[in-house]
C-alpha cells in the first residue's frame, strides 16, 4: 500500500530538518574546536581562547542566525511574500538611519549603547510603517 503524498512531503521535510540540524552541529563544533591556535583545547592560554573567544562566538552566531531566520519567516508569512526579508520593506534602512543619526549627533561617542539603541529606535517606526502599509 502506498503512502499519501502529504506523508511523503512530511517525511522529506523531517529528513531535511534532521540533516540541517546535523550540519549546524558540525559547523558549530568546527567553529569551536578548529582555529589558528590548533585543534581542540588544553590548558592555559588555549583554554582561555576556547572559553572566552571561540565558545561565545559560536553560540552567539548560532543564536543570531536562528533569530534572523525566524524573523525572515515571520515577515514572509505576515506580508504573504516568499521573497520578503528585513531589507526589502525598509526595516534595515530605518535601523541604519537611526544608527547614522546617533553617530552624526555624537551620541555614540558619549554613550556606548547609543548606537544599537538608536538603530532599534529607527527600525521601530520603519516596522510600524511596513505593518500599516501591509494592512
Amino acid at each position: 500500500m502506498s503512502r499519501a503524498p502529504h506523508q511523503l512531503d512530511q517525511e522529506r521535510a523531517d529528513h531535511l530538518i534532521r540533516m540541517l540540524a546535523a550540519a549546524l552541529g558540525v559547523a558549530v563544533l568546527a567553529s569551536i574546536f578548529v582555529g589558528p591556535g590548533g585543534f581542540g583545547f588544553g590548558g592555559g592560554a588555549t583554554w582561555l581562547v576556547f572559553s572566552e573567544i571561540r565558545l561565545p562566538r559560536a553560540v552567539l552566531g548560532a543564536l543570531v542566525g536562528g533569530v534572523l531566520g525566524l524573523t525572515g519567516a515571520a515577515l514572509q508569512g505576515y506580508l504573504a511574500n516568499p521573497l520578503a526579508e528585513a531589507g526589502v520593506p525598509g526595516i534595515s534602512c530605518g535601523a541604519a538611519f537611526g544608527a547614522v543619526a546617533a553617530i552624526h549627533l555624537g551620541l555614540a561617542q558619549v554613550f556606548p549603547l547609543a548606537l544599537p539603541l538608536a538603530g532599534l529606535a529607527g527600525a521601530g517606526p520603519a516596522t510600524l510603517a511596513v505593518l500599516a502599509l501591509a494592512g
